[in-house]
């Protein structure tokens, strides 16, 4: 063929192709502009170390993220100052990273941050304070917005001297295993916080509300497996916790006595029993002076 049609052959086609690169090579290069993405996984607080040519913005943008989810996870004053190889927390949703202080609760963490405690629970499903929350640990509070100031001292009461109202036994029968107090954990054998009674039970048995209220909270929620959390009014809840079989929903109204759940070992067990705690505004009790008569 002459050499003149080759070249104008060629010409043409690459002026219909575009001589640069293949729409391939243009995706990549577009692709690598933008910031890199990790995974996000429900629960989990993932890591991402900042690359070159990356933007706090960037970053929040490729993960679905507010900007200033990620200032106050990373305690970032000026979103446009990062550094090359800085390692930035992601939570996997909108909100706060929360670092526990000692003795604080989740029920006083959802109340700082105006959630409701499933959410709370929700976005952190390994996480409880069956015995206590370890200082220092990290709960996502998603649609948490940072305190701009301390939130105000709440004024406490003195203790009431009147003696608390009786409570229908949980189950009808069990031996107590673990009281409420500090305790060496089975599992972990560290010392901790136990907030309620463990009470042995065959797997099966009928937890009853031991007075009537209104479920708040039914299902898996870390160390305590199967969980019921009853509102009870005036600020009091109990809770059931490990059982098998979860018997009502939440929102309904349940009358004491009502069987609502079935006993069994999920969640942090080392056999079956019934957890049960007793709640005055967040606040874990002693529950044995409710159960007098049946627990000295």
């Amino acid at each position: 063929m002459d050499i003149k049609l080759l070249l104008a052959a060629a010409a043409v086609y690459l002026a219909t192709t575009g001589s640069h690169q293949p729409v391939g090579a243009q995706e990549m290069i577009s692709e690598a502009e933008s910031a890199a993405k990790v995974e996000l996984r429900p629960g989990v607080i993932s890591t991402y170390v900042v690359r070159k040519g990356d933007t706090l913005r960037k970053i929040a943008d490729a993960h679905g993220l507010q900007l200033t989810t990620l200032q106050w996870a990373n305690d970032i004053v000026n979103p446009d100052i990062i550094k090359l190889d800085q390692i930035l927390s992601l939570p996997p949703v909108d909100g706060v990273i929360h670092d526990v202080e000692e003795g604080q609760t989740l029920d006083a963490v959802a109340d700082l941050y105006k959630i409701p405690l499933e959410a709370l629970l929700e976005a952190n499903p390994d996480i409880d304070d069956h015995d206590g929350l370890v200082p220092g640990t990290r709960l996502i509070v998603p649609g948490g917005r940072l305190q701009a100031a301390p939130p105000e001292e709440k004024h406490v009461s003195k203790p009431s001297s009147a003696k608390p109202q009786r409570f229908l036994r949980p189950v009808a029968s069990g031996r107590i295993t673990s009281r409420f107090g500090i305790r060496v954990h089975p599992v972990s054998r560290s010392k901790r916080m136990h907030a309620g009674l463990d009470i042995a039970v065959r797997t099966g048995t009928p937890v009853k509300a031991c007075r009537a209220g209104k479920v708040i909270l039914a299902r898996k929620a870390g160390g305590y497996g199967n969980l019921v959390i009853l509102d009870h009014g005036n600020g009091l809840t109990t809770r059931y916790g490990h059982n098998s079989v979860l018997l009502v929903k939440p929102g309904q109204k349940v009358a004491r006595g009502q069987v609502i759940a079935k006993s069994g070992s999920t969640g942090v067990s080392t056999g079956p029993h019934l957890h049960f705690e007793v709640r005055k505004s967040g606040r874990a009790v002693n529950p044995t002076p409710y159960l007098k008569g049946w627990i000295k």
